[in-house]
């Protein structure tokens, strides 16, 4: 039986200005949203949690959501880096020190566990480290929107301006 999302909704429109870029549904019926301008969004069937500076993700702008094996929920921010929400704690990881390079569009976990980011980076040990030669993912492709592996373990990188495959350093 299919369950639709209309009968779970708290309110027919969303607040007023609330700009929604991406929604990920997860293993337990609750729907996160990450907006352009207010945070990220938990709704579940009887109601929607925000999560802001309060809650500890100090980032307005929510890209890509993604949840592990764990069961920890990543999101990408514009200007904050990384975020790891695990057991109701926000866990911040910064890929650059400025804000202008702390982007982060896209996340995967690949068959092996490793987190990846962006252009090619991998997120070890609380750091980001980059995964694939220089020159097989060029910026100048644009940004990074999504990350897959396909059944040969090769990663496909889908940019603003094509797509790309990677594996094992070809």
């Amino acid at each position: 039986e299919v369950d639709s999302l209309q009968s779970h909704l708290v309110a027919e429109h969303p607040p007023e200005g609330l700009e929604i870029f991406v929604a990920y549904g997860d293993r337990e019926g609750n729907y996160w949203l990450g907006t352009r301008s207010n945070g990220l969004y938990r709704a579940r069937k009887q109601f929607v949690t925000a999560y802001a500076k309060t809650q500890g993700l100090f980032a307005d702008e929510v890209y890509p959501i993604y949840e592990d094996r764990d069961g920890a929920f990543w999101t990408g921010t514009v200007g904050n880096g990384l975020f790891r929400f695990k057991d109701g704690v926000f866990t911040n990881y910064r890929v650059a020190a400025d804000q202008a390079h702390n982007l982060v569009t896209a996340i995967h976990q690949d068959r092996a566990g490793r987190l990846w980011v962006n252009w090619g980076t991998r997120f070890e040990d609380g750091r980001f480290v980059r995964a694939i030669r220089e020159g097989a993912l060029p910026e100048s492709l644009g940004f990074v929107w999504t990350i897959h592996e396909d059944r040969a373990g090769a990663l496909w990188f889908g940019t603003e301006k094509g797509v790309v495959r990677y594996q094992d350093d070809a």
